[in-house]
């Protein structure tokens, strides 16, 4: 249900029981006729009904929906510039911390080009993989996967069912999105990935760049729907 026909049954719901409350006001008044009254008190309480329904229900639906559609906009607009940049195809999704006891980070938000991705379902935990440093660090990570741990490269903690999962993987930016509420609040994490080794791109002034000027888009667009 899209956003613009939520407002419109907002509207609807919202004019029939002002309308539904005047004709109950007349009734009483005496200015129309009584027989009106326990159909318009009926009217107006289901308008109730269906006012609180809205407030509980579709507001939050039509906000989700919105925020959905902004966000997913924004990282396919991360993963254009991205891919100039680096001239090699790439990824962008924005991954939150989940869980009550055990936190983990799960996959929120992807780029159209992840929506089908066997690895999209990933749960990382902090410290694990280059998203999960982030997430520990508060700071952005490149990851170089094709810098071996025993040839210098570091070791990002992976198991072997993650290693299994991500194996394609060559290259990773991982930077955290910050919501400004009571100081700064870390809201996720904004990944871009790559099967071709551009951690070096990733890693330049114009990859970060691009990266710190979507996370902000990202926060942005969560502060103004809260």
């Amino acid at each position: 249900m899209t956003g613009s026909l939520l407002r419109w049954i907002e509207g609807i719901v919202v004019l029939a029981g002002g309308v539904s409350a005047a004709l109950l006001a007349a009734a009483e008044l005496g200015s129309i006729p009584t027989k009106w009254s326990p159909v318009s008190l009926t009217v107006v309480l289901v308008c109730l009904f269906l006012e609180l329904t809205w407030r509980l229900w579709g507001l939050e639906r039509w906000r989700d929906n919105m925020v959905s559609r902004l966000v997913q906009s924004d990282l396919d607009a991360a993963c254009r510039e991205v891919q100039e940049l680096a001239t090699a195809d790439v990824r962008v999704c924005l991954l939150r911390p989940r869980g009550i006891r055990t936190r983990v980070l799960m996959v929120n938000f992807s780029s159209s080009n992840m929506l089908t991705a066997s690895d999209r379902g990933i749960r990382l935990e902090k410290w694990q993989g280059c998203s999960g440093k982030a997430w520990g660090h508060v700071k952005p990570v490149v990851a170089d996967l094709t810098l071996p741990s025993a040839e210098g490269g570091p070791d990002w903690s992976m198991t072997p069912d993650l290693l299994e999962l991500t194996k394609d993987i060559k290259a990773v930016l991982s930077y955290p999105v910050n919501i400004p509420r009571n100081g700064s609040t870390l809201y996720g994490i904004l990944s871009i990935d790559s099967k071709s080794g551009i951690a070096p791109k990733l890693a330049s002034p114009q990859g970060r760049a691009i990266a710190d000027r979507h996370a902000s888009a990202i926060s942005y667009i969560i502060q103004a729907t809260w």
